[in-house]
């Protein structure tokens, strides 16, 4: 299992961008963490973690980024499909090769440069591809088109078939 970590700055409306640098699917457990303020305090708007804030009011909620997600919650956006998922607690996702994800917090656009602090996200990665059979395989061995009576044990490794 491969890990990491990154930083999502909350002043960044872009967000940070994660991708699948492998040619395999793989999922990816994401864990985040921390605190930030949505904007300067005498706005009155509370420290908040990756969970946001829940009942934000409404006239303020339709003005958010993506208005049916919770306010300055951690988002996950796929650009490519537009999924958007909120990272709240430790979430598993996987990912074709190549494919993005977009972490960003979910703020009024244009607001994004009043924000301060970061949220770290820990990331882990398990391949979703079954690794070579563990069973051995018999290969039949035909020389010219007869049958020779051998067979060959396969173990783990790759083969050109």
């Amino acid at each position: 299992m491969t890990t990491g970590s990154f930083e999502v700055d909350t002043k960044r409306e872009l967000g940070y961008e994660f991708k699948n640098p492998s040619n395999e699917d793989i999922t990816y457990t994401f864990t985040p963490s921390g605190k930030w303020m949505p904007a300067k305090a005498e706005m009155g708007i509370p420290e908040c973690g990756p969970e946001g804030i829940k009942q934000f009011p409404e006239q303020y909620q339709k003005m958010l980024k993506y208005p049916n997600n919770t306010a300055f919650a951690l988002l996950l956006v796929n650009p490519k499909t537009n999924e958007v998922k909120e990272l709240a607690k430790e979430t598993k996702m996987t990912l074709k090769p190549g494919e993005t994800l977009t972490f960003v917090v979910n703020d009024v656009e244009g607001t994004y440069n009043d924000n301060s602090g970061t949220l770290a996200v820990n990331w882990a990665a398990e391949n979703t591809q079954p690794s070579a059979p563990s069973e051995q395989l018999k290969a039949t061995i035909y020389e010219h088109g007869n049958f020779q009576g051998a067979s060959q044990e396969l173990t783990e490794g790759s083969y050109n078939i």
